[in-house]
């Protein structure tokens, strides 16, 4: 979701009138295929008032399997807003993950559709969603995603970020640049 995440496997359905934002930052992620400790990078990019493109890459380090576990992708998301504080969306997305040193690698699309929670209170962003979505290799599953921002100016801020579904989870702390 999201967000990417936003990330593979979820609708975000979280726009704001102005919803362009950067993330980096690092953590704990668990897929189908492998789990540890790693960087993430995504960028959320508000193209028009309800279509939004995304982009992610997280690299981590698999102790278990002794390889990095790299998944890279993109979406676009058609939102709806029901009221100043929810979305409905549609997401498209594909996804491709490798496991370096193990010779495993997979691609796989997503279509998604869920319903997003934004907020504001004083410097925090709170932001929730929840979808269900379809993948070529995976059966229908739901997802959701919960991120908190804490704003220490107008636009950077410290986020926390978890993630949970069948495809991934995740509990990641990072920097946000919103645009």
């Amino acid at each position: 979701m999201l967000t990417a995440l936003m990330f593979a496997g979820g609708v975000a359905a979280k726009t704001t009138p102005v919803d362009t934002r950067f993330d980096l930052g690092y953590g704990y992620t668990k897929t189908t295929f492998y789990d540890g400790e790693g960087f993430y990078a995504d960028y959320r990019y508000q193209l028009l008032r309800d279509v939004v493109l995304t982009g992610h890459y997280t690299k981590v380090d698999d102790d278990d399997l002794k390889a990095d576990g790299t998944r890279i992708g993109a979406s676009i998301e058609k939102v709806w807003s029901y009221n100043p504080y929810t979305d409905i969306g549609i997401e498209l997305s594909y996804t491709h993950d490798d496991l370096s040193g193990n010779g495993y690698d997979e691609n796989r699309g997503i279509v998604g559709l869920g319903v997003g929670y934004h907020s504001f209170v004083g410097d925090w962003r709170f932001d929730g969603s929840v979808s269900i979505n379809d993948a070529e290799v995976e059966n229908t599953f739901i997802e959701g995603e919960f991120r908190a921002t804490y704003f220490l100016g107008k636009s950077f801020g410290l986020t926390l970020q978890v993630v949970g579904g069948k495809i991934q989870n995740a509990a990641r702390l990072g920097m946000t640049y919103q645009f």
